[in-house]
């Protein structure tokens, strides 16, 4: 999480992103909601994750779309504050842009986000993201 000088975002797992509009959806419902009295959590950056993982604990959001041990390519997603410039962070770390990456895997990608396979399994890749996207609005209703 990147939460610090007036600047909001979340470091992601890139593979557990199905597309920019899941992106969008999550940074939507999430803004609304932190900014309303019925938020989940206390950051913006930490609302994002709950509802990109499709999820209201933060132990599971973590584990769905967070960096971990088998992450082979990180997304950097800026939520709030003036816009700067990630070079000098990706030289640090010897980091390389690739663009916009989402996952390829999207059997694998539907699983760990908890999708359940009567809404997709996968193989047709715009049922998935509906399903995805379904995922991200369903937060707001399942408690």
């Amino acid at each position: 999480m990147l939460d610090s000088a007036g600047v909001s975002g979340q470091i992601l797992d890139r593979r557990t992103i199905i597309d920019r509009k899941h992106l969008e959806l999550a940074y939507r419902q999430a803004s609304r909601r932190f900014r309303s009295d019925s938020k989940m959590s206390r950051t913006l950056a930490t609302e994002f994750m709950l509802y990109l993982a499709g999820t209201h604990q933060i132990g599971v959001a973590k584990s769905r779309v967070g960096v971990g041990a088998d992450t082979d390519g990180l997304m950097f997603v800026l939520l709030e504050g003036p816009e700067f410039d990630l070079g000098p962070l990706f030289s640090e770390f010897g980091l390389k842009e690739c663009g916009e990456s989402y996952a390829k895997d999207v059997p694998a990608l539907l699983k760990r986000l908890g999708v359940p396979e009567t809404l997709a399994d996968g193989k047709d890749v715009e049922k998935a993201r509906s399903a995805v996207y379904e995922h991200v609005a369903m937060v707001n209703v399942a408690k």
